[in-house]
């Protein structure tokens, strides 16, 4: 690598660390076998790599995985398993992620989105780590004060073999900025994919049957906040279309009964799932108060409010209506879940409404079938195409694996 002046006088700018991941914790300890090195510089790339991690180890049980972060990040739930270790690196001196890589040896050393750490790119090349960026965006620099960034990103850029982008406009930022265009891939975005909430298919044909085709729509794990927009706009769209039936799930289980009591006291013809009501032709509002039932009304609604997110925040991540092909409206407070909103909006997936009109006037714009399914349809086809872009990730990286191994037989 050529190092612009930039990049010297920024590397001769890190102070070494009393240790090599300059943090309180102990570092893991070398485990037997070989490495893969994913590191992550935002808290939410640790989430999207969930899913590649296990097919990873699907495919290699004998595979070792090392995620480092950026500083201190906690691991997503059920990522702290057998053959998973966490890294995390607080300083960026060349001399400090030398003994790093040296210590854990690993065959790959794979970049997950595109804010870059210098010191780590640049001991990953001289120690002979070949380097892949998925996920890949326009490449940046947490941490790093402005003055050092001309010239920066190129030199860095082309240390990677590999650079499989999040989608074409990531793909012209990254060769903007000096990525080669001959190593530069789509990748397509990494996303949590959490699996489809589970349901019987005997319940669910059984409540379809008793619905006789009803109009729905489900506003699921809605928080108290919300109760009171949720009745009004029910209650205005249900002018319009007078079969139509809303499924309130409480994010409280515990609020059904006090719920239904105001709905009833209201005039609303009411089920109560927890008491074993079953809706009909006359319902008009069911409580489903029951979180084991989640699953049956997202198959059976084909219009989804995301609760929380006209209040605190969203309770449902939206990839499990979009798995099972229903039309998503939330709120702008998206919580951990905005960028995959983001992605769901533009994909024509998912739409963004400000307040309790906003979401009438959605919900009544989408009575009308052609719409809700052109919507559930995005949904779906942006689920299947995030699972393919995980699992074609997951074989390129077998095979850049495969490669490696490969080279050191002959060597």
């Amino acid at each position: 690598m050529r190092f612009p002046l930039s990049l010297k006088l920024y590397l001769a700018s890190t102070r070494p660390s009393a240790g090599a991941g300059a943090g309180n914790a102990p570092l893991p300890p070398r485990a037997e076998g070989p490495y893969l090195w994913l590191h992550h510089s935002a808290p939410e790339s640790l989430s999207r790599t969930a899913e590649l991690v296990e097919r990873l180890q699907d495919a290699r049980n004998d595979l070792n995985i090392l995620l480092s972060t950026a500083g201190h990040m906690a691991l997503p739930e059920g990522m702290e398993s057998a053959g998973i270790q966490h890294l995390e690196i607080f300083g960026d001196h060349l001399a400090d992620m030398r003994r790093l890589i040296a210590r854990y040896a690993p065959e790959l050393m794979i970049w997950v989105g595109g804010g870059l750490r210098p010191g780590l790119v640049v001991a990953a090349e001289k120690e002979d780590v070949p380097l892949i960026m998925i996920d890949g965006e326009a490449p940046h620099f947490p941490g790093i004060e402005r003055r050092w960034l001309p010239g920066l990103a190129k030199p860095l850029l082309r240390s990677f073999r590999m650079i499989l982008a999040r989608d074409p406009d990531a793909i012209r930022a990254l060769v903007r900025q000096g990525a080669p265009r001959a190593n530069v891939r789509l990748g397509g975005a990494l996303e949590t994919l959490p699996p489809p909430p589970p349901c019987s298919i005997e319940a669910r044909d059984e409540m379809a049957r008793r619905l006789a085709a009803r109009p729905l729509w489900v506003a699921a794990r809605a928080t108290p906040e919300e109760e009171d927009i949720l009745e009004t706009v029910h209650r205005h769209v249900s002018r319009i279309s007078h079969r139509l039936m809303l499924v309130l799930e409480p994010e409280d289980e515990s609020r059904g009964e006090a719920l239904a009591k105001r709905f009833e006291k209201a005039g609303w013809r009411i089920a109560l799932r927890s008491r074993g009501d079953e809706p009909d032709g006359e319902t008009q509002i069911c409580i489903a108060d029951d979180h084991d039932e989640h699953g049956l009304w997202l198959r059976l609604a084909p219009i989804c409010f995301l609760g929380g997110t006209l209040s605190s925040g969203a309770t449902v991540n939206p990839m499990a209506p979009a798995a099972l092909g229903s039309a998503i409206l939330h709120g702008p407070h998206t919580g951990n879940h905005l960028e995959t909103c983001l992605q769901l909006d533009n994909a024509g997936a998912a739409r963004l409404v400000l307040d309790q009109a906003g979401l009438a006037r959605a919900i009544e714009a989408m009575l009308a079938p052609h719409k809700a399914a052109a919507m559930a349809n995005a949904a779906w086809e942006y689920h299947s195409s995030t699972s393919l872009a995980t699992g074609r990730i997951c074989d390129l990286l077998l095979e850049a694996l495969a490669e490696r191994a490969g080279k050191e037989e002959q060597a």
